[in-house]
């Protein structure tokens, strides 16, 4: 079966549901997870993705060497190193970055405790879907873009 929820209020329901066993893939088609696989793409070691400004902030105080990207409303808050264009992303090779976007990151938060979750962009569909119709055949890891929240250092 496939679900889909196609805004932000419908993504806002998915807190009350059980996604143990479940792979979701995360499009957020003009610009989060386009930047955090472009980035991926050219060499960025890790994003970690945040809901708001203020725990990008934090986390950014806890380890000043990870850059801080995203936007809110399409513009940068005030002190980030980079917005959100995927073409921000193409010179930033080995480096770790904190990332928050209006709708983007706030998805990608209320999946977090999926079984799999997979970014999906129109610049990665073709692999989006081939990895969602073939995950069973692979190991289930993303470790370069995702971490379940038992893995990541707590916000």
């Amino acid at each position: 079966m496939i679900d889909v929820a196609l805004s932000p209020a419908e993504i806002r329901h998915l807190q009350d549901t059980d996604l143990r066993d479940t792979t979701v893939v995360v499009f957020d088609v003009l610009r989060a997870t386009s930047s955090m696989i472009t980035g991926l793409a050219h060499g960025v070691a890790r994003f970690f993705p945040v809901k708001t400004v203020e725990a990008a902030r934090e986390w950014k105080k806890r380890k000043p060497d990870l850059l801080l990207a995203g936007e809110r409303h399409g513009v940068p808050p005030p002190g980030f190193d980079l917005g959100n264009s995927p073409s921000e992303f193409k010179n930033v090779r080995g480096q770790q970055i904190i990332i928050t976007t209006t709708n983007g990151t706030a998805a990608l938060e209320q999946v977090r405790n999926a079984k799999t979750v997979l970014l999906g962009a129109l610049v990665s569909f073709d692999s989006a879907l081939q990895s969602t119709f073939c995950w069973s055949a692979l190991e289930p890891e993303i470790d370069s873009a995702w971490k379940t929240r038992s893995e990541q250092e707590p916000f």
